[in-house]
């Protein structure tokens, strides 16, 4: 299950975000037939099966599927979008020791928590906020409620 606000995040963040996502058992995406259809919150199942409630839903291999806006859409967990951000870190230039990633992510995410304004951020999830930690770490854009600008 996500918030509804973490799911209009992800749909307004570009193609571009996905260009190199590789889909694993267990991935939620959001996905919808045609245009016209809304989106529905299914995952990655075994051998790459498209599993909606526990039930296997198609048999066609999702590591096919392009995430693109027209039919399947990627929804990042926590865990996948800290290691975007580790990995921009290290493609950056950013030296330091290896298991020191994760304390630099947690404090460069603490300290840009710090700077938010707390009744704008009050109520949203750890993945909304780690979303946004994310498009401005990387892309410096930041989120108004309606698309990153």
């Amino acid at each position: 299950m996500i918030s509804d606000e973490y799911k209009k995040m992800v749909l307004a963040l570009p193609d571009e975000f996905f260009e190199d996502w590789q889909w694993k058992e267990g991935d939620s995406f959001l996905y919808r037939p045609s245009k016209d259809d809304d989106w529905e919150l299914y995952y990655v199942g075994s051998f790459g099966t498209m599993v909606k409630d526990g039930i296997i839903v198609f048999a066609t291999l999702i590591e096919d599927a392009t995430p693109s806006q027209g039919e399947y859409r990627p929804v990042p967990n926590q865990e996948q979008l800290q290691a975007m951000i580790i990995n921009n870190f290290k493609v950056s230039g950013l030296l330091i020791e290896e298991n020191r990633y994760n304390i630099y992510l947690e404090w460069r995410f603490e300290a840009w928590l710090r700077d938010q304004i707390f009744e704008e951020k009050a109520g949203l999830s750890l993945g909304c906020l780690w979303l946004e930690f994310l498009e401005y770490a990387i892309y410096g854009k930041k989120w108004n409620n309606e698309e990153w600008i």
